[in-house]
């Protein structure tokens, strides 16, 4: 079942299970209104950059025996084709704020693993910009060189 809201799956949740259908994946959920305080499950995965976990995928089960799962990435769509690794820090706030307790504490480890390598990732680099302005010193001393 493509594009299917919470709201309308849930509407719709007799039909859709008398036609086999309990999991539902949400996508493009106007103004991003997952059911985040039901959220019950996490894990990371999904898109990644730089060998680091840029999604993640929260679910939850319905009273209406249905089973909803959708994703979230940390990234924004603009870090696509870029060789560093972005967050959308406002879209993760905002999801830290509508997440309930246990689920808060999921995510908020998720986020603590990425900022480790994230750190990681960051110390290469910064080692080899360190490098690379080492090296241009260098070329300028050689360059000054007079005999």
């Amino acid at each position: 079942m493509n594009n299917l809201t919470f709201k309308k799956a849930v509407e719709n949740a007799a039909a859709l299970k008398s036609l086999g259908q309990h999991d539902v994946y949400l996508r493009d959920e106007p103004g991003d209104d997952y059911p985040w305080h039901l959220a019950s499950g996490f894990e990371p995965g999904g898109s990644h950059r730089i060998d680091i976990a840029t999604s993640g995928w929260f679910s939850c089960s319905h009273e209406s025996g249905l089973r909803f799962r959708w994703s979230f990435d940390i990234e924004p769509y603009s870090a696509n084709g870029t060789g560093s690794y972005q967050i959308d820090a406002a879209a993760c706030r905002s999801v830290m704020r509508k997440l309930n307790e246990p689920m808060r504490a999921e995510f908020r480890k998720y986020l603590l693993e990425c900022a480790q390598k994230v750190a990681a990732k960051g110390a290469e680099f910064q080692a080899v910009a360190d490098r690379q302005m080492s090296d241009s010193a260098q070329l300028r001393d050689i360059a000054a060189f007079q005999p």
